[in-house]
């Protein structure tokens, strides 16, 4: 089965992203990894998050983030031009203090559903610490 078409064409390579080639092209904007959640505890703080760090919620899931029992977030997820980006792994830290993530981005496309951005081109790291002494100082500071 193929893959992609052969472009035989003398015309020289762009330096920009390639262009979707053959009729089985797929684009990637997923990862594949589990999406079991990821626990932070520290003190009276604890969070839910996803593999990717995000706390996508919807009535009933365990997701945010909560200081002495009061969830004071429940929506946090990052973009890249409106789409998520793609988990490359997630590690807690030992303690359960700190979750860090890698991620890459997934196919991008324009208006027009032009390819401008190939996927695994922009690598992030998403460090989220529970023990951050200004997040503490915020959560503190309401009660």
């Amino acid at each position: 089965m193929p893959i992609a078409s052969a472009n035989s064409s003398s015309a020289p390579a762009s330096a920009g992203p390639a262009a979707p080639t053959g009729q089985f092209f797929i684009p990637a904007a997923a990862s594949l990894q589990e999406r079991r959640p990821r626990t932070l505890k520290h003190g009276d703080t604890f969070a839910v998050f996803d593999h990717n760090g995000d706390a996508v919620s919807w009535p009933g899931s365990p997701e945010g983030l909560f200081h002495r029992d009061t969830r004071h977030l429940s929506h946090l997820y990052l973009t890249i031009n409106g789409k998520r980006p793609m988990l490359l792994s997630s590690t807690l830290r030992d303690d359960n203090a700190t979750l860090t993530c890698d991620l890459t981005n997934p196919d991008l496309f324009d208006d027009k559903e032009r390819l401008v951005l190939g996927h695994d081109l922009i690598h992030l790291q998403v460090s989220l610490p529970l023990e951050c002494s200004l997040l503490r100082a915020a959560l503190d500071k309401e009660f």
